[in-house]
């Protein structure tokens, strides 16, 4: 159980948070309005995936350190 929900969480940081890297390289892109537009739908599409992400990563977060790998207080 412990290994899913840390694979889990680790694939949630590279793919919710990965694609925060990409926002420098999309602003620089548009030159024209139409293009402009459609960065401004990607970002925003980006963005919601995101927050979806993330609240992913959250709960993910909590139950691996609700339960623990380890028995700390064994030692």
């Amino acid at each position: 159980m412990y290994q899913l929900l840390l694979c889990i969480h680790v694939c949630t940081v590279i793919i919710g948070l990965g694609p925060t890297f990409l926002f420098p390289l999309l602003l620089k892109l548009p030159k024209t309005p139409d293009t402009i537009q459609y960065t401004g739908k990607v970002l925003g599409g980006i963005g919601r995936m995101a927050k979806v992400f993330d609240y992913i990563l959250l709960v993910s977060g909590l139950l691996i350190v609700w339960k623990p790998a380890l028995p700390f207080l064994s030692f």
